[in-house]
């Protein structure tokens, strides 16, 4: 159960921090896409450890 739950975390703020990072972009902010993107994989990185 703990397993689905950190699945379903980590992809909810995937597909959100992507999104927010897309339309940043798509915005002009293009100095700020890159700071999400590494938090992105900051969240793939901790969630790998904890799995």
């Amino acid at each position: 159960m703990g397993t689905l739950v950190l699945i379903f975390t980590v992809n909810f703020v995937y597909i959100t921090l992507n999104t927010i990072r897309f339309m940043l972009t798509m915005k002009g902010y293009r100095n700020l896409a890159p700071l999400i993107s590494m938090v992105e994989i900051t969240v793939y990185v901790v969630a790998y450890r904890w799995s």
